[in-house]
């Protein structure tokens, strides 16, 4: 068995000096969660971090952090998932963990691949409309830059943190309240997820966009793509991204029930590395 174990440091501290000092029968820890507080540097308090532990002394051993996942005896048609950003995968990566087999239908390139287009579009002007920041394997967030971070209060917000570890995010980015990848890593990441899928017998079919749903009376059965092909299947997940506004016309106009979700706009400044280091963690900062 293990024991939890919740404490305070101040930025500077060691947590391995804390613990030999304070906890000196404890042979092991993992950390749960890690979160800054630096609302009190500015005032010349010092950043405090707070941690959440998992110990072990002496013949203990660590709760699993895995789930187990039964497999699940699915004999009908593989799941259509309309869209290859972080939804789509992630919905892709949990049918894999039942055993169940997906098609995953992006209209953009993959994300190897996107750089290309999106490269020239910034450099000529010249735009892809189907594969650019917004559209293509792992959605518009894959050039912003990186961020882990989510308003949503999700039991599952733990399991995708671990899966981006287990695909090659640093160990940190695990437990950290605000992890941050940046775009270069998550680029690296999202092509390992896709190939883990296409690997476990996962299909991800690029460059082809759901122009129609298939119904039988009031149950949809299937898309048609721009080409023509027509995929169906039973279970159909749309993970088209807040950027698709042709698949929300086409609900609309097939009479489809959708609901509006509330969203916050933002906008985005950017500032040198330093000031900002500078106006958090006043006196503390790197920069002085």
């Amino acid at each position: 068995m293990s024991d939890k174990l919740q404490f305070k440091l101040n930025f500077d501290q060691d947590v391995d000096s804390y613990l030999k000092s304070r906890y000196p029968d404890v042979v092991d820890y993992r950390i749960l969660s890690k979160a800054l507080d630096a609302r009190g540097a500015p005032r010349g308090k010092p950043p405090i971090y707070h941690y959440n532990l998992e110990i072990i002394k002496n013949g203990d051993s660590f709760e699993t952090a895995l789930e187990n996942f039964e497999k699940v005896d699915f004999s009908g048609r593989p799941p259509i998932i309309v869209g290859a950003g972080p939804g789509g995968l992630f919905a892709a990566l949990r049918f894999a963990e039942y055993g169940i087999k997906t098609v995953v239908i992006e209209r953009g390139e993959e994300a190897g691949k996107r750089m290309l287009h999106i490269s020239k579009y910034w450099r000529k002007g010249v735009l892809n409309s189907e594969s650019n920041v917004c559209y293509g394997e792992g959605g518009a967030g894959l050039f912003s830059d990186g961020k882990l971070i989510t308003r949503v209060k999700s039991p599952f917000i733990n399991y995708v943190m671990n899966k981006f570890v287990a695909f090659g995010a640093p160990p940190e980015v695990g437990y950290e309240s605000n992890p941050h990848l940046g775009s270069n890593k998550i680029r690296k990441i999202i092509t390992k997820i896709s190939d883990h899928l296409k690997d476990n017998g996962h299909e991800i079919i690029y460059n082809k966009r759901v122009d129609k749903f298939l119904y039988d009376g009031d149950k949809v059965v299937g898309v048609t793509l721009n080409t023509g092909e027509e995929i169906k299947s039973n279970n159909i997940i749309l993970a088209t991204g807040h950027s698709a506004s042709d698949i929300y016309k086409k609900l609309i106009n097939d009479r489809i029930a959708i609901k509006q979700k509330d969203f916050a706009v933002g906008v985005r400044i950017e500032h040198p590395r330093q000031l900002i280091d500078k106006l958090q963690h006043g006196k503390f900062s790197e920069s002085d």
